[in-house]
């Protein structure tokens, strides 16, 4: 019974630090956002954020680009590639749009998320351009699954 009440403390624990994390994370977006004109402007009419990380979880940044294929060329989308080895590889393999792409080689997004979610790709929900909910794409949860669903089964 001790061992299951320690384990229910520890779970509330790293449950409230996660719900604290991510609203740090969300503040911390959208001070950039604000403080940064050219940003603001080019996120002003975006609906997701797609934060990849190009090194960190193999298969989870392979669903990422996958996902970039798909919907490279929407424009409620803003991808952001970070920790990027070689631009020219990233290109060649993904042919990017410089449209709503940004290859961010100083690592500034990806420095915003909590700490546990940067080897992870990121959907941040955005909503008048500002950052409202963030979920990551990882073994344990399925953002851009779940956002490829509701793109889909909605008219664009």
């Amino acid at each position: 019974m001790k061992k299951l009440f320690i384990f229910i403390i520890f779970i509330s624990l790293y449950s409230c630090s996660d719900v604290k994390s991510y609203s740090e994370s969300l503040n911390k977006i959208n001070v950039f956002l604000s403080e940064n004109d050219g940003v603001t402007q080019f996120v002003k009419d975006v609906k997701y954020m797609i934060i990849i990380p190009e090194q960190g979880c193999a298969g989870c940044v392979s669903v990422a680009e996958a996902f970039y294929r798909d919907y490279s060329l929407r424009d409620d989308i803003m991808f952001v590639f970070c920790n990027v080895m070689s631009y020219k590889m990233l290109h060649s393999k993904l042919n990017i749009n410089n449209e709503n792409t940004i290859v961010d080689s100083s690592n500034i997004y990806l420095s915003m998320l909590p700490r546990g979610n940067r080897i992870y790709p990121n959907v941040i929900i955005m909503k008048e351009g500002k950052a409202t909910a963030l979920v990551s794409q990882s073994t344990k949860e399925f953002g851009l699954r779940s956002l490829r669903h509701h793109l889909e089964n909605t008219n664009p």
